[in-house]
């Protein structure tokens, strides 16, 4: 028998917590450090051990799989460098990315955040991403959510506009990283969207403040 981790439950450790973020119930939760451990040797196949499992299976953490997995955390490269997008934003397309913006926000606000990863998830698969960041079109939609953020008040933000702005570039066939972090003490969550080491609607130095718990 193989075990996995139970689908819609990404995780990070910080090294003194193991976070767990829950899409379907959108929600973080920490482990107690019992369970902490039991993970850790769940994830790890040098420390494996059945009683771990059981453990995991009775907090709903593990599922069996007949596809056993181990989880891995989120990986994504160290964000180094802002990216300053260059493309001229026209009114209309500043309108789009503020309209996609607070849409977002409103599916955020009903605990669609599952869904809206899922759509994501879906977009990115559908079709061949080959256009390179530096091209016009992603640069004239990365200058329209930047002059976007500018009519929206920064509390609570980040989220809908990260989701929305991955959304619009896979749209034109632009690969695009989106990250969500959190900070264990006190506990805090922030997102942003990324090309490689390149963060695009945030500042490098504040992201590298938080550890990514999903990555997509």
């Amino acid at each position: 028998m193989g075990y996995e981790l139970r689908p819609g439950l990404s995780f990070c450790d910080t090294g003194s917590q193991i976070i767990f973020l829950d899409l379907a119930q959108d929600r973080y939760f920490q482990l107690p450090p019992t369970l902490a451990d039991a993970f850790r040797t769940f994830a790890d196949p040098a420390r494996y051990a059945e009683t771990a499992i059981e453990d995991l299976l009775a907090a709903g953490i593990a599922r069996p799989s007949a596809a056993p997995r181990r989880p891995e955390p989120a990986r994504v490269p160290l964000a180094e460098i802002t990216f300053e997008p260059h493309g001229h934003a026209t009114a209309l397309k500043v309108g789009r990315a503020l309209s996609s913006d607070m849409l977002i926000s409103w599916q955020l606000r009903r605990g669609r955040l599952a869904r809206l990863v899922a759509s994501l998830r879906e977009q990115k698969l559908a079709r061949p991403l080959s256009q390179a960041i530096a091209d016009l079109a992603p640069q004239v939609i990365l200058s329209s959510y930047a002059a976007a953020r500018l009519y929206r008040s920064p509390a609570g933000r980040c989220l809908s506009g990260s989701i929305a702005l991955s959304r619009h570039l896979s749209g034109i066939g632009c690969a695009s990283t989106l990250v969500i972090g959190i900070r264990a003490e006190p506990f805090a969550a922030h997102s942003w969207v990324q090309v490689d080491r390149f963060v695009l609607n945030d500042m490098a130095e504040e992201v590298r403040r938080f550890t990514p718990i999903l990555a997509l």
